[in-house]
């Protein structure tokens, strides 16, 4: 028989995943990071794949739910959208220094998005080149954190923009 004071392992789990889920935090060192990884296969050779993917202003017609887009004056490339669940967000990306020649690097340097993605190229054939992108992304605003665990739509919105990249590629030949 179970006593009125005793608590079950669901109850503390479920009282421990509300309270970790339920901060509000002012900045994005949260520790509330989201990884996205994306494999797909193009007909181009490595250094072309590259070439391609690094050229983020050829994106915007193949983007998904993306209210302006477009290069800024310093070279990095700035993203505005909204989430249909009203949230409104933005991010500037910019290219850094790669560690290494079949790999290409962005992060956000402003906006509401704290992010970085790494693309990876693996050669399959002369032709043919494997890519891995991979997306680590915190929201920096904790009421975007707090409206997005309540109704998860970046993790979505995130993947259609990654579907739109490996559309993009797909007609190249």
């Amino acid at each position: 028989m179970k006593s009125d004071t005793s608590v079950c392992f669901e109850d503390v789990v479920t009282y421990w995943y509300t309270l970790e889920n339920c901060r509000w935090f002012p900045t994005c060192s949260s520790g509330e990071e989201m990884l996205i990884q994306k494999t797909f296969h193009v007909a181009l050779g490595v250094e072309q794949a590259r070439s391609r993917l690094a050229r983020l202003g050829e994106y915007r017609l193949a983007l998904a739910d993306i209210c302006t887009a477009g290069e800024t004056g310093d070279g990095a490339f700035a993203l505005a959208f909204r989430l249909p669940c009203g949230l409104e967000a933005e991010v500037v990306l910019e290219e850094v220094p790669a560690p290494g020649r079949g790999q290409a690097v962005f992060k956000s340097c402003r906006g509401s998005l704290d992010l970085v993605a790494i693309a990876e190229f693996f050669p399959q054939q002369a032709d043919l080149t494997e890519v891995v992108l991979t997306l680590d992304y915190t929201l920096c605003p904790w009421l975007h954190r707090w409206v997005d665990a309540l109704f998860p739509q970046m993790d979505r919105f995130l993947n259609r923009q990654l579907a739109g990249v490996e559309r993009h590629f797909s007609g190249v030949s």
